[in-house]
């Protein structure tokens, strides 16, 4: 399909959309991956759209509990390992 129609030079076409709706649309994207990798990462199943995955992470960080929770260990652990990965 990208080859026909870069025949047909209908590339011009492209660039009507300003780059930065591609970039905002790609971010977005990004955003929503990272949020049900994030929830993996804590050891919860993914929710159905990234709205309810950011409400469940913000529930299991401001939950009031005596002892931490599996979720939270796996979640440190998580952090660390991309902090020493980074370093």
């Amino acid at each position: 399909l990208q080859a026909a129609a870069g025949f047909a030079r209908l590339g011009r076409w492209f660039q009507a959309v300003s780059p930065a709706v591609v970039q905002g649309m790609l971010t977005s994207i990004g955003l929503l991956i990272l949020l049900s990798q994030l929830q993996v990462m804590l050891g919860l199943t993914p929710k159905g759209n990234g709205l309810d995955n950011l409400r469940a992470i913000f529930s299991l960080i401001t939950a009031d509990e005596a002892a931490p929770s599996p979720s939270l260990v796996a979640g440190a652990l998580g952090i660390g390992t991309i902090v020493v990965l980074l370093s």
